[in-house]
């Protein structure tokens, strides 16, 4: 491509910026559809709590393969800019506010503790995706631990998770 093909095409480089964000936020919230899809029709039907733990599952385990969008997050989220003003809006607000909502029904029937989207989301996507995104400092645990197994440590955070939520 020339220089003048990618102007064109996308006028600015906050187009174009905007342009991959949609698409790999796109991408993302996709395969976690299609793999929370995928591991709930395993399980057979799933109550409202199962789901949220099978959508926690899924969002991690496809962080584990997409670490780059976490570290996206991570630089974004650090000041208010039109940036980040455009991933909320595309992204957190619709697919958080129904979690959050869900979070609210299930609090209110007794079946979990009272949380936030925001402590949820910060819980999960900053917290149990931190060794995803943070490769090197979580190589550092290695001599402790062994090498990192995703999929054994998405098993894990999401069942802590689920196990601090439940009443």
């Amino acid at each position: 491509l020339s220089h003048g093909s990618v102007n064109q095409r996308f006028r600015s480089k906050e187009q174009l910026y905007t342009a991959a964000i949609d698409h790999g936020f796109a991408t993302f919230l996709a395969d976690i559809e299609a793999e929370h899809a995928a591991r709930s029709a395993t399980l057979g039907p799933l109550d409202e709590l199962d789901d949220l733990r099978e959508l926690i599952r899924a969002f991690l385990g496809c962080a584990a393969r997409r670490p780059e969008l976490g570290r996206l997050m991570n630089l974004e989220g650090l000041h208010d800019t039109t940036r980040l003003e455009h991933i909320v809006r595309t992204v957190l607000v619709p697919v958080f506010g129904p979690i959050g909502d869900s979070l609210q029904r299930l609090a209110a029937a007794g079946r979990i503790h009272p949380v936030s989207a925001r402590a949820l989301f910060f819980l999960v996507a900053h917290g149990a995706e931190a060794p995803f995104t943070l490769s090197a400092l979580s190589h550092a645990f290695d001599d402790l631990d062994g090498p990192l197994d995703h999929e054994a440590h998405a098993e894990m955070t999401t069942d802590l998770i689920m196990r601090g939520l439940r009443r």
